[in-house]
């Protein structure tokens, strides 16, 4: 906020600028957490906080307007790559991975379901009791339903994973995010 103001003083007010010292500055948080090997998505997600929080409010409108689309379209394709690099490492391991645990999958499932639906029972009383705002039931259960985690960062692990039992671990994790996209 202090820089674009510095900024804003030497240059007026220039779209542009804003912009990349917006970007520039999420970068930065990132590339300083990995340069004190710390994590980055910690690091992304504070980073976050602080730029909406301090930045965010500084620029000009049109700025905010431009940063805001630009957020989405670039979350959009991170996530559409990221889904078809699953898709397609998915269908190449199904035939070399033994499936021969379905009561693992099962269990991991229902354990997964189980902790999603007590966090968000828990949190949604507590915000309801605090009359922050009022999540109904049906909101709740489709939290619990629809908002289940969509394996990302579960598949990398598992194709990273190193023991002896990496098929029940990789069809165990390429069966819960096949499950959790279809319940969307």
């Amino acid at each position: 906020s202090v820089c674009l103001r510095r900024l804003e003083r030497s240059s007026g007010h220039n779209t542009n600028v804003e912009i990349t010292f917006m970007f520039l500055s999420a970068y930065a948080g990132y590339v300083a957490s990995e340069v004190l090997d710390l994590s980055g998505a910690v690091s992304i997600f504070v980073t976050a906080i602080l730029l909406a929080q301090y930045t965010f409010t500084t620029i000009t409108r049109q700025a905010q307007i431009t940063v805001a689309h630009l957020g989405v379209n670039m979350a959009f394709l991170a996530e559409t790559i990221v889904f078809v690099y699953i898709g397609l490492t998915s269908f190449m391991l199904i035939k070399d991975i033994q499936w021969s645990e379905p009561q693992s999958i099962l269990i991991t499932f229902a354990i997964c379901l189980v902790v999603r639906a007590t966090c968000i029972l828990l949190l949604s009383g507590v915000v309801n009791a605090a009359k922050m705002s009022s999540i109904s039931w049906k909101e709740q259960v489709a939290l619990i339903l629809a908002g289940q985690y969509r394996g990302s960062i579960c598949f990398a692990m598992a194709l990273s994973t190193k023991t002896i039992h990496r098929d029940s671990v990789i069809s165990t994790s390429v069966t819960l995010v096949g499950a959790a996209l279809g319940m969307q």
